[in-house]
């Protein structure tokens, strides 16, 4: 089978696409111009070749085939995953999968973009990117059954604060309760989502957080019967204006989350 590609049109430079198939074990049928700029492949080096070619240690593979496996039921994904250079270099990319037709308008493959993140910060590693990630039960009423060390990081809550709670946990004032539910909702029906939502720490100041849901199925039960939600900061000064307070006035703050604990004085325990 030949697949016709277009030519590259300006605003696809920096990128690369590739066309995959929808059934394991994912081969690569065609490439356009861009893989070798940004990966170090030629069209003959991955032809053929498994999409696990481009993954390597870092690679989100779970992620990245169910992005996959989605585009067979026309839906389009982009998430953040590290595709690995020829030379086994990781690049932090931005990857889109999406349905491809063929000339006869049929579904042949998934298409996939792919654009590096890195560009113009080669010191900056997949590594540096905080990935905070909470698994949530989708039959208990989102009860957070498992977390991170990253979300430790994000919203100051231990393992012991975090499991057995609800993720409203993290919510704030601002957090807008029917969009965190829409994403678990779709998650629950086998979607891989995406949005930005108001989150809140353990000290009840609030930031935006890019949120990603993904379906967890339970293999024995025939079932989704958790949800995986990753959360990315969405902007590198969260707040300014509650920051801001804090060196001012503070009776112009708004009033505090009821989840929000005090700042630990270091003062030992009363007994």
């Amino acid at each position: 089978m030949i697949f016709a590609m277009e030519p590259a049109s300006p605003y696809l430079q920096g990128k690369a696409r590739l066309i995959v198939r929808l059934e394991s074990p994912y081969q690569i049928l065609a490439t356009e111009f861009g893989l070798n700029e940004l990966l170090g492949y030629t069209a003959e080096d991955v032809h053929g070749r498994p999409i696990q070619i481009l993954q390597g240690p870092e690679t989100d593979e779970i992620q990245l085939l169910s992005a996959i496996k989605q585009t067979a039921l026309l839906r389009t994904t982009t998430l953040r995953t590290a595709f690995y250079e020829r030379s086994g270099l990781g690049k932090l990319a931005c990857v889109t999968f999406a349905p491809f037709h063929d000339n006869r308008k049929v579904l042949t493959g998934c298409m996939i973009t792919v654009e590096n993140l890195n560009e113009g910060r080669p010191s900056e590693s997949f590594e540096e990117e905080i990935c905070a990630k909470a698994l949530i039960s989708a039959e208990q009423s989102d009860i957070v059954q498992m977390i991170n060390e990253d979300f430790i990081h994000m919203f100051g809550f231990s393992h012991r604060e975090a499991i057995g709670e609800s993720l409203r946990l993290i919510h704030g004032p601002r957090t807008e309760f029917s969009r965190w539910c829409k994403l678990f909702q779709a998650a629950c029906a086998g979607e891989i989502v995406q949005d930005t939502v108001y989150t809140a720490n353990r000290m009840g100041i609030e930031f935006p957080s890019a949120v990603t849901c993904l379906p967890v199925a339970d293999p024995l039960k025939g079932r989704i019967s958790h949800v995986l939600a990753l959360f990315r900061r969405a902007a590198p000064d969260p707040v300014p204006a509650i920051r801001k307070s804090l060196l001012t006035d503070p009776s112009d703050l708004p009033p505090a989350p009821a989840h929000a604990r005090p700042a630990y004085d270091g003062a030992p325990p009363s007994s």
